[in-house]
């Protein structure tokens, strides 16, 4: 996936700028690639992931006629940050990066992709308050209920005791951090979107069991559909099956 996203980034350099804002003292950076078109999409990675690896799944927007802003959330590559919150503040990051394009390229509807914790923060976004109309929607590429289920399902996975290792984590997580990711995630705020979305989920996931995000799109009463992938395990979806997952954020961008 890294290789292609840099072979991805090469391809299309002479479109690339450096970019960066400030949100609270934080130095945010990232690359616009400039095709230009009027609309952008900006790819939100997950956890520990940034520009290259966000890369990788640009091409099906620059097919749609979207330029393409890979970014590094902050506590991530070139950003600053210290403590990451799942997306519980690093929404005000993707607003600002949203302000950014309209006001600087004249990008008057911009989409976001989200994976893993970059869908919940793309979620946090659009259902923040006094949100700006050039925010058209989003897809999300292994959704969950709340990090405290995925973490969850990591120790399972391992077949480690859940217990106390979990709440130990939480405790120590709200308590530095001070957000409470037990608490917050898409299950909690799903009901207030009023923006399109598209869920993008493997069956195999271990992570984000189907499961929980069936029930995170039950919640959702904004125009919604739900494509699943028989294979790929949590965010590596499209590289087991790229036409596929290609084909559908074009479908979806094709009725908005």
């Amino acid at each position: 996936m890294f290789s292609r996203g840099i072979q991805w980034m090469n391809e299309n350099k002479t479109s690339m700028t450096h970019v960066s804002i400030n949100n609270k003292g934080l130095n945010l950076y990232g690359e616009y690639f400039n095709f230009g078109f009027n609309k952008a999409v900006i790819i939100i990675a997950g956890r520990s992931e940034g520009c290259l690896y966000s890369c990788y799944y640009a091409k099906p927007y620059k097919d749609c006629g979207y330029n393409i802003l890979v970014i590094d959330n902050r506590c991530n590559g070139l950003s600053d940050g210290k403590y990451l919150s799942f997306g519980i503040n690093e929404y005000t990051d993707i607003l600002l990066w949203g302000k950014f394009l309209h006001e600087k390229y004249g990008i008057n509807s911009v989409i976001l992709h989200g994976i893993c914790t970059g869908a919940a923060t793309a979620l946090n976004t659009l259902t923040s308050e006094n949100l700006p109309q050039y925010f058209k929607g989003m897809i999300a590429d292994g959704m969950y209920s709340t990090f405290y289920d995925v973490f969850r399902n990591h120790i399972i996975s391992f077949k480690q005791p859940v217990f106390p290792v979990l709440q130990i984590v939480f405790f120590m997580i709200k308590h530095i951090s001070k957000v409470d990711a037990k608490n917050n995630g898409p299950v909690y705020c799903i009901q207030n979107l009023q923006k399109p979305i598209l869920f993008i989920h493997s069956k195999q996931d271990k992570y984000s069991h189907p499961s929980e995000i069936e029930s995170v799109y039950e919640k959702c009463h904004s125009p919604k559909n739900i494509v699943w992938f028989e294979k790929g395990e949590h965010s590596h979806i499209r590289i087991n099956n790229e036409k596929k997952y290609d084909q559908s954020i074009i479908d979806f961008l094709k009725q908005y």
